[in-house]
């Protein structure tokens, strides 16, 4: 229902510390309406993966950007699914 993007994809690099070291940052497509919109800064770096040119967003849930700081032993992939969500989900109109 946003009318900035009906839907968007949202690239995570995983860390090779991981789970012990914190999901962090996320990737929009490069060009994206939604940067700006939702939390963060649009960074300058960007990566290639499945086709297309990713740009990262500094967007840090666990690193005091609302969740709880990072506890390998309750969190992963699946409630940093839940983040990224509610990130998209707040992006401003």
């Amino acid at each position: 229902g946003y009318p900035h993007a009906r839907s968007t994809d949202v690239l995570v690099l995983v860390p090779g510390g991981y789970p012990g070291q914190a999901l962090d940052g996320a990737f929009l497509p490069q060009g994206s309406p939604l940067f700006g919109r939702v939390a963060g800064n649009p960074q300058p770096q960007t990566v290639q993966a499945l086709n297309r040119v990713w740009q990262l967003v500094s967007y840090h849930p666990h690193a005091n950007g609302g969740a709880p700081p990072w506890d390998k032993d309750k969190h992963g992939l699946h409630t940093y699914i839940d983040e990224l969500l509610t990130w998209i989900y707040r992006a401003r109109q």
